[in-house]
């Protein structure tokens, strides 16, 4: 949906699994010398300001990575310790950079020469720059890896194209996701990593989703291909892609996180990553992750 702008909800309490469980996959595809392109079919504006903007209309941030950063003297499992430092390496590098890639509008200049900032119960954080999936990819890629960011909405192609203006191994399109598997797959290096993350405010987005996906193992079966999605009160959107004969064929990771109640948003109740054909090396950094996420919060 057009009107949907990841910008809004950018560092919650979802974004904290999603985010991790990528992290670990991209690091198991790494083990191979072989490069891999990491395929976002959604992949929104790529890096989002949290001092202003989308990040204070909501401020869900406050109860995802500003809530996990204030615990970080309580994290075990691995696979968090890795996405922490990862994003607080990422701010260290996009403040020294002063945020190159985005146009900073008026409340974000106000910020510009601070690294820490309110999160609205009189606590501060020192992140100000929240990395969404692409900047998470482009992050850690190798010279050998290559990304492919897709987004219908017409403003998101543009911040991606601001963010990776000086990164030739990254190509973007303003185009359907599901559409961009069906003619982009397989990829020149025969490896990749597909990240689907729609907004699943379409109310057929389940029916699209089941459909690409089994087109897509079709055309390109070794791929490793990772759903993102939310548990609104009783309904699955998964389900379908689960329910089918094919998927049953399929080796499969479903972790989810079932959000405390300090931690739910609105009507979603827990959200969950689906990883069809995941990387033997991301099993054991993965396990556990939803119930280690759950013990931070309680």
């Amino acid at each position: 949906m057009l009107s949907y702008r990841h910008g809004y909800h950018a560092g919650n309490p979802a974004d904290l699994l999603k985010h991790a469980v990528l992290i670990q996959l991209i690091k198991a595809l790494q083990r191979k010398e072989k490069g891999f392109c990491y395929f976002d079919t959604h992949a929104g504006a790529g890096d989002y300001d949290l001092t202003s903007g989308f990040g204070q209309q909501q401020q869900e941030h406050c109860r995802g990575i500003e809530f996990l950063q204030q615990r970080a003297q309580h994290i075990q499992h691995p696979a968090l310790k890795d996405y922490l430092a990862l994003v607080t390496r990422y701010n260290q590098q996009r403040v020294q950079a002063k945020a190159p890639g985005i146009e900073a509008d008026s409340a974000a200049e106000s910020h510009s020469h601070s690294h820490s900032h309110s999160d609205g119960n009189g606590a501060t954080s020192s992140l100000r720059f929240y990395p969404g999936s692409p900047a998470i990819a482009q992050h850690l890629q190798r010279p050998q890896d290559s990304l492919l960011l897709c987004d219908l909405h017409p403003q998101e192609p543009k911040s991606l194209k601001r963010l990776f203006k000086n990164c030739p191994q990254v190509a973007i399109h303003q185009r359907n996701g599901y559409e961009a598997m069906r003619a982009l797959l397989p990829p020149k290096e025969k490896r990749a990593l597909v990240l689907i993350d729609p907004s699943y405010e379409n109310k057929n987005e389940d029916i699209e989703l089941s459909q690409a996906l089994h087109a897509s193992l079709k055309r390109f079966p070794q791929g490793v291909y990772a759903i993102w999605y939310p548990l609104i009160e009783q309904r699955n959107v998964v389900a379908t892609v689960k329910g089918q004969s094919w998927f049953r064929q399929c080796e499969s990771l479903d972790l989810r996180f079932n959000f405390p109640e300090s931690a739910q948003l609105g009507r979603m109740k827990a959200s969950g990553m689906l990883v069809v054909n995941p990387p033997w090396h991301a099993r054991p950094q993965l396990e556990g992750l939803g119930e280690a996420l759950v013990e931070i919060y309680s």
